[in-house]
C-alpha cells in the first residue's frame, strides 16, 4: 500500500526551487522528501493555479514587477518572450530583413491594417529574383540611359514579357517613366547601397540607380506600386537613405525617390531628426510583432 498522501492547506514560499524544478520539468522535492507530484492541496485548489502560483510567490518576497505570464513561463522549457530586437544579439539568430518600400508601407497605415501588413512581409520570405514581379522592368530603366536608349526602346520592354500581367503593368511604368524623362538629358551612374539596423531589424536601403539631370544628381528609388506615393512615404523613404548613405555621397547628390507610374519625383521635405524618430518608432513595433505572428 502507498503511503497516504500528505496534506497541506498552502503552498510553501519555496520560489528559487519552484522555478528552477518547473524549468527543468524534474519533479520537485519538498519538505522531508515528499514528490510535489503527490502532494494534494485541500479543496483542490480554492483557486486557479496561476493564481495559487502568484500568492506562494509573494510571500517568498517576488518584486511587485511579477506579471502573471512570467509565474506562467516556470512551466516552459528554456527561456520565455525572447523577442526579435533581442534573439540576434543573444543566440544568433538572423535578423528579419525588410525592404525599404515594406517599411514606408507599414507607417502609413493604422490599427489592425498595420499587422496585416507585417504579417504579409513576414510570410512572403527573402527576396527571390525568380519572384521578382518588376526585375526585368528595373534592369531596363537603370541601363537605358548606359546604352543610349530612347523612349521607344523602352517601350519595346512590355511586349518582350510573356505574362499578360507583366505588359499591362510595366507599359503603365514606363508610359510614366517617359513622362518625367521629358525634355531632359539623363545620365545615369552606380549608387550606393547600404543597411539600417534597429529592434533587431534590417532594413534594406537599396536605391536602383543615380540620375544625372542637367546640373542635378540624384540617387534614386524606383517606386512601383499601383498605389500613388503621398508626401509621408517620400519622406520616409528619402530619410533613410539620407542617414545611410550621405557618407558614401557627394554633398551635392540629392536622396530622392521616383513615382515611376505617375512621373512624380519627391525629394525630403521634413526634418531629418524627426523622420528617425518616426523611423525607429516603427521598427520597434515590427520587433514586437515579429514573433508574435
Amino acid at each position: 500500500m502507498p503511503p497516504a498522501c500528505p496534506t497541506i492547506r498552502r503552498p510553501m514560499p519555496l520560489r528559487r526551487d519552484l522555478q528552477r524544478s518547473l524549468h527543468r520539468r524534474r519533479p520537485l522535492l519538498m519538505h522531508d522528501g515528499v514528490c510535489a507530484s503527490h502532494i494534494h492541496v485541500k479543496d483542490s485548489f480554492p483557486r486557479p493555479p496561476t493564481q495559487w502560483l502568484m500568492r506562494s510567490l509573494r510571500r517568498s518576497a517576488v518584486p511587485k514587477t511579477t506579471k502573471k505570464r512570467d509565474v506562467a513561463s516556470l512551466y516552459e522549457v528554456g527561456p520565455r518572450n525572447v523577442t526579435t530586437r533581442n534573439c540576434a544579439a543573444n543566440f544568433g539568430a538572423p535578423m528579419p530583413k525588410i525592404s525599404l518600400t515594406s517599411l514606408a508601407d507599414i507607417a502609413s497605415v493604422v490599427g489592425t491594417q498595420k499587422v496585416t501588413k507585417v504579417r504579409a512581409i513576414k510570410k512572403r520570405g527573402p527576396y527571390s529574383p525568380a519572384v521578382d514581379f518588376y526585375k526585368a522592368l528595373r534592369e531596363a530603366l537603370v541601363t537605358a540611359h548606359d546604352n543610349g536608349w530612347s523612349k521607344v526602346n523602352l517601350l519595346e520592354i512590355p511586349h518582350a514579357q510573356t505574362d499578360p500581367k507583366k505588359v499591362a503593368s510595366y507599359l503603365s511604368a514606363i508610359n510614366g517613366y517617359n513622362k518625367w524623362w521629358g525634355q531632359k538629358t539623363l545620365q545615369s551612374f552606380d549608387a550606393p547601397r547600404s543597411t539600417y539596423s534597429k529592434h533587431g531589424i534590417d532594413v534594406l536601403v537599396t536605391p536602383e540607380t543615380g540620375i544625372e539631370a542637367g546640373t542635378t544628381q540624384y540617387v534614386l528609388k524606383f517606386y512601383l506600386n499601383n498605389e500613388p506615393l503621398d508626401t509621408f512615404k517620400a519622406n520616409l523613404i528619402t530619410a533613410l537613405m539620407e542617414m545611410t548613405l550621405r557618407d558614401q555621397c557627394q554633398a551635392t547628390e540629392v536622396m530622392a525617390v521616383l513615382d515611376v507610374r505617375r512621373g512624380k519625383l519627391f525629394t525630403m521635405r521634413s526634418q531629418l531628426k524627426t523622420l528617425k524618430t518616426v523611423i525607429d518608432a516603427e521598427l520597434a513595433y515590427v520587433a514586437d510583432l515579429w514573433d508574435a505572428l
